[in-house]
């Protein structure tokens, strides 16, 4: 630094904020060598908070641009064509002078003046315009339009212009945000807003523009312009018509109240809806009753979902229909009916997909007409596993969250078994008795009544007040499913069993499946088998799908991981199913309490390995690769024999941790992955090695989640990888004691226990 330089110092402005908004925030504006380079706002103003709207925050920015207009422009092209010439300030004034005192020469009130305040001040906003419009004689505007309006109604409901703390907007249960963009022009209000909202308050926006804020609002009713009239008619149409009014303030401090009274009552919803471009009005405060002559959909946020109650579809097509607008409505919005890992994985929403039955009203609901339906559905679904795990969510089994009424216990089972026999035994004639027998099994009996695959909460239940007798049963073990073709292939599955039950006897005993439950249905192809027996018996029954339908049924490549072509055979992998278990309450280290705990670190893999040769009739060739060997571990896999519409093939399963939880069932038990099969046969030197990897193989990082399930497909066949080792000498594993191995099932092996 020279001798004669002079350091500079910033120095600190107070001011106000000049624009007309109800915020009124303090500045301090930092200044050097007479130079303002930053506007902020005042920490220690309570209202301001030390924020600023973008409006105000970048003056120095917009002050100081290099492409700021500092010399008038006049246009030089047709309207609308950006075309302009820069003018001196003697040529656009005698311009502007020449063309107003042309028409004030014919009229001066032809003038009229038609701007608001913009930036303010008492010189540029009231004082200098005014006089000129005054001294050309034009004529009289009130120039604050809207304002004035809102201003007069102040005056005339509270006696002046005045404005409310908006501090109390924290306290609302319902906030109304009309034609007013908040986070662009009251921020400061809107920060207050955020904070009711985090306290249970609802947001609603209207305006005919979708705005950020209503983006952020939890409706946003988007009316026509200019039909903001007939809105607020009918709001109050629906405050007289229901009597929501304090009559003695009306009586009090009110003039012409007869006359509004009559008009609003001319606008019921259904006109003003027409006339706002709105496809229905809901006006909240009250639940509509159950009638069978409304239908309704309604929307609901949940803890990362949107819950949508579709209304309800007399048919097929009609529920496809509805699906339809539902899925394109999530999809308009960015959400997706499934998740994406970064893996490959494809996992179900979050959510569920549950499906309801019923009837027009709850008398005509077909287990109220049919009382023996309930108890043969029930034995149905006992019988076939699939129709309970192979739709099902990631989490199912006792502990999930849909349990089968046959897998909560020995004691739940037998109970079970004697409920229907009882039922049997004396024909049952009342809906509620039905309950009554059936609610133990078919609703959860700790409190979360909705924890029931077949739930009967609202079949006729008598503690429940208002809708507890709707003749319903919610089919809730469903994902929700990536298509609404696959939604409705389900339901139209679940409508032929229906159908088919209550239309012929089904009292086949309960099979206690045991072990076998979450063993062998755990895993793809049994499931698959057992739903190809489910629409057997429906086409035996006259009430069989159609092609399309049992093809969207049958599709579950998302569960398919890769495979490996070989000379003799091929080798598929394929994600089966886990029965996660539900650990317990787990202490929370962030906060006191604790929490639902689920284990979800094991993993099941479904081995196919089947030939790929055939003879010259088109039978698949007993040969080599019924030889072949699988072992885990050193354990031979007692692959079992099996067959489907491609013929020949073996089967089994592989338990395994496919990481290690911070806390889970087993906290001595680290991560198995990767899973490494061993692919041999007695006769070959050839050996080989097939692993399934979590994550990338070569140890990489994902980019980021896949972009859709195309790219997630991909990752999933990237994840698994084959070595080929020749060697000197084979050697198999001896299968003598291979039963013997601890976790080895007739369907499965349970690498844990290696």
């Amino acid at each position: 630094m020279s001798a004669h330089t002079v350091p500079i110092t910033p120095t600190q402005v107070r001011g106000a904020c000049p624009h007309d908004c109800p915020d009124t925030c303090a500045l301090l504006t930092t200044v050097e060598n007479g130079r303002a380079v930053r506007v902020q706002g005042n920490p220690a103003h309570a209202q301001t908070g030390g924020v600023l709207c973008a409006k105000v925050s970048k003056y120095p920015e917009r002050t100081y641009h290099a492409e700021r207009i500092l010399t008038p422009l006049k246009r030089s092209g047709p309207k609308g064509s950006g075309q302009f010439t820069p003018v001196g300030w003697d040529e656009a004034l005698a311009d502007i002078a020449a063309r107003l005192e042309a028409i004030a020469a014919r009229d001066p009130q032809a003038i009229q003046p038609y701007s608001y305040a913009g930036t303010m001040g008492l010189v540029q906003g009231e004082s200098m315009d005014r006089r000129f419009f005054h001294r050309l004689g034009a004529s009289f505007l009130d120039r604050t339009i809207c304002a004035t309006a809102g201003g007069e109604g102040l005056v005339h409901t509270l006696g002046g212009k005045v404005g409310m703390k908006v501090e109390f907007f924290a306290e609302s249960k319902l906030i109304l945000i009309w034609g007013s963009n908040s986070i662009g022009s009251n921020l400061h209000f809107w920060r207050i807003a955020q904070q009711a909202k985090r306290g249970g308050a609802k947001l609603v926006c209207i305006d005919p523009r979708k705005s950020e804020t209503a983006e952020k609002c939890h409706e946003h009713i988007q009316l026509l312009p200019g039909t903001d009239a007939a809105l607020a008619l009918a709001l109050m149409h629906e405050l007289i018509a229901h009597g929501w009014l304090d009559h003695d303030y009306i009586a009090r401090h009110t003039v012409g109240w007869e006359k509004l009274r009559e008009r609003a009552l001319q606008w019921p919803p259904e006109r003003a809806a027409q006339a706002c471009g709105l496809q229905a009005l809901v006006w909240t405060g009250a639940t509509p009753p159950v009638d069978a002559t409304l239908e309704l959909t309604t929307v609901t946020p949940d803890p990362a979902v949107i819950e949508i109650n579709s209304a309800p579809s007399r048919n097929c097509a009609e529920f496809f229909w509805r699906s339809q607008q539902a899925y394109a409505a999530a999809a308009a919005h960015g959400l997706s009916p499934y998740r994406l890992y970064f893996n490959g994985q494809v996992a179900d929403s979050g959510g569920a997909g549950q499906i309801t039955f019923g009837g027009p009203t709850p008398e005509a609901s077909p287990f109220v007409t049919h009382l023996p339906l309930l108890p043969r559905l029930v034995r149905y679904f006992n019988r076939h596993p699939a129709l309970s795990y192979r739709f099902a969510h990631d989490f199912v089994g006792g502990s999930g969250q849909s349990v089968r009424a046959d897998e909560r216990g020995t004691d739940a089972f037998d109970d079970l078994v004697l409920a229907l026999a009882l039922l049997e035994r004396q024909p049952v004639t009342e809906p509620e008795l039905l309950w009554k027998s059936l609610a133990s099994f078919l609703c959860d009996a700790v409190g979360n009544s909705h924890r029931a695959e077949i739930n009967i909460e609202k079949l006729w239940n008598p503690y429940l007040p208002g809708r507890g007798r709707l003749g319903l049963v919610e089919f809730r073990g469903l994902r929700m499913q990536h298509t609404p073709q696959r939604a409705t292939a389900i339901a139209c599955l679940l409508r032929a069993v229906i159908a088919m039950l209550a239309t012929r006897p089904y009292a086949l005993p309960l099979i206690d499946w045991g072990r076998e439950l979450h063993d062998r249905f755990a895993l793809p192809f049994y499931l698959q088998a057992d739903l190809d027996t489910v629409l057997a018996e429906l086409d035996a029954a006259g009430l069989g799908l159609e092609t399309p339908i049992q093809a969207v049924l049958r599709h579950d490549a998302f569960r398919f991981l890769g495979q490996v072509d070989l000379p003799f055979g091929t080798l598929e992998l394929w994600r089966g199913l886990e029965f996660w278990p539900l650990v317990g309450d787990a202490a929370s280290p962030e906060q006191s309490g604790s929490s639902r705990f689920v284990d979800a670190s094991t993993t099941r893999i479904e081995i196919r390995w089947r030939p790929t040769t055939t003879d010259a009739a088109g039978t698949q060739d007993a040969g080599p690769w019924q030889d072949w060997a699988i072992t885990v571990d050193g354990v031979t896999l007692p692959l079992r024999p099996e067959r489907d519409s491609r013929g020949d093939l073996k089967v089994f399963g592989v338990r395994y941790a496919s990481f290690a939880p911070r806390s889970g069932l087993h906290p001595v038990l680290g991560s198995q992955a990767p899973l490494t099969l061993t692919l041999g046969h007695a006769d070959h030197d050839v050996q080989h090695d097939i692993t399934l990897h979590e994550w990338r193989p070569d140890g990489e990082a994902y980019p980021g989640l896949p972009v859709d399930l195309m790219e997630a497909g991909e990752r999933r066949a990237a994840r698994m990888t084959v070595v080929e080792r020749e060697l000197a000498e084979q050697t198999l594993p001896d299968e003598s004691g291979t039963e013997a191995s601890p976790g080895l099932t007739a369907y499965s092996l349970d690498r844990r226990y290696r």
